[in-house]
């Protein structure tokens, strides 16, 4: 039986004292000899069996004339349940936490980029303590915050930028801002595909925090992915969740894009009405300065103040609170019909707080739209709890 083989049968049993002598029996140095075309150490790093690795060492075993064993046990790591205190020993025995290797997915770090949740963030801790540069990527190479930002590595993330990793070093023109964002829009797309696909439920879990980190770190929330801005890519998804535009609205990513839907142009405010988008996000749009009242075809003619009153009563009530020109746009604003916000706050929301205020602040009963109708012939057809309020107001009108 050859001398490899007694090596190879105590690895696989993790015997440590059949490991060392079956090691001591090979014929000059163990990195004279070869696993499954892996050099031996390599080949233990892999399996993660830290033991081994240090009975290697004190072989003679010397990793700084193997570049390529570091990143033999990184990458495997989320296939098995590897000791990182391996890649500690190999690291303290000279392997070098710099080292390119383009068959081995680059560097140690970019590797260790592709291995999620915790044990990833184990061995970056380890690297990164260890003297590997968190913004080194060749030519060609995306760096390890880019990739770590498309896959469930928040604490790797963080580490990397605390480390100082640039959080606007991307892939070509892509910044790991926007390929976070890429992450969760191409994981939302998947699983509408496929109800059994849970890379949604995935993306929405890691996607958020990431973003958050680079936003504290400085990435550019300006930057644009073919020309279209971070606001832009969230407001075009179904379901795109409400906190993470409000992270990157209150950190200064651009408002005054435009989404283009059944052949027009709506600016994001608007746009954010009709995707039924929380105050949230509403508040910083009509803050920078967003149109209140530019109706739009593709939206039955609604505008940002006709649409909210009716779709979003106490997000129109708060924002009325806090904007003088939200008030102001509520007074003049109907739609192509002449239907008024007080008929929509009245017919569609059914809400007696916002009536009454749209009321005592001048709005008038309509008496008559571009279909014939009254305010009170449209609550009667829709609406009929609301006929003793509306009842009440044409006798205040008219006293």
């Amino acid at each position: 039986m050859p001398a490899i083989s007694h090596v190879e049968s105590a690895l696989d049993a993790r015997d440590s004292k059949a490991f060392a002598a079956a090691v001591a029996n090979l014929p000059g140095t163990p990195d004279d000899h070869r696993l499954y075309d892996h050099p031996l150490i390599g080949w233990v790093a892999r399996q993660g069996w830290a033991e081994g690795v240090e009975i290697l060492l004190n072989a003679g075993s010397n990793p700084k004339n193997l570049p390529g064993v570091l990143h033999m046990g990184i990458f495997p790591t989320y296939l098995y349940d590897t000791d990182v205190r391996a890649l500690e020993l190999l690291l303290d025995a000279g392997a070098d936490p710099n080292a390119y290797l383009p068959e081995h997915m680059g560097t140690p770090l970019q590797a260790a980029a592709l291995v999620i949740e915790d044990r990833g963030a184990a061995i970056t801790e380890l690297l990164l303590n260890k003297g590997a540069d968190p913004n080194l990527a060749p030519s060609q190479s995306a760096t390890p915050l880019f990739e770590a930002c498309v896959r469930p590595c928040v604490d790797t993330v963080r580490l990397l930028l605390e480390a100082g990793a640039d959080p606007n070093a991307g892939d070509d023109d892509v910044t790991p801002l926007h390929a976070a964002i890429s992450a969760l829009v191409n994981a939302v797309n998947r699983s509408e595909d496929n109800p059994d696909d849970s890379s949604a439920e995935i993306a929405l879990q890691f996607v958020p925090p990431t973003i958050e980190l680079l936003v504290q770190h400085g990435a550019d929330v300006t930057a644009t992915l073919n020309g279209r801005d971070v606001i832009w890519r969230l407001l075009a998804m179904a379901e795109a969740p409400p906190g993470l535009m409000e992270t990157l609205l209150n950190a200064g990513a651009p408002t005054d894009g435009t989404i283009e839907f059944n052949g027009e142009s709506v600016d994001y405010l608007g746009f954010a009405v009709f995707r039924g988008a929380p105050l949230s996000v509403l508040r910083p749009l009509v803050a920078a300065g967003c149109p209140l009242n530019t109706p739009y075809a593709c939206l039955s003619d609604y505008s940002f103040a006709t649409g909210i009153v009716g779709w979003d009563p106490e997000a129109a009530l708060a924002l009325w609170d806090e904007f003088d020109t939200v008030g102001q746009a509520f007074l003049t604003a109907k739609t192509a019909r002449g239907v008024s916000t007080l008929d929509l706050a009245a017919v569609l929301a059914a809400h007696e707080t916002l009536v009454r205020r749209l009321h005592n602040a001048g709005v008038k009963l309509t008496t008559s739209t571009l279909n014939g109708k009254t305010t009170m012939d449209m609550v009667r057809e829709h609406q009929p709890s609301m006929v003793p309020l509306i009842e009440e107001l044409q006798a205040a009108e008219a006293s």
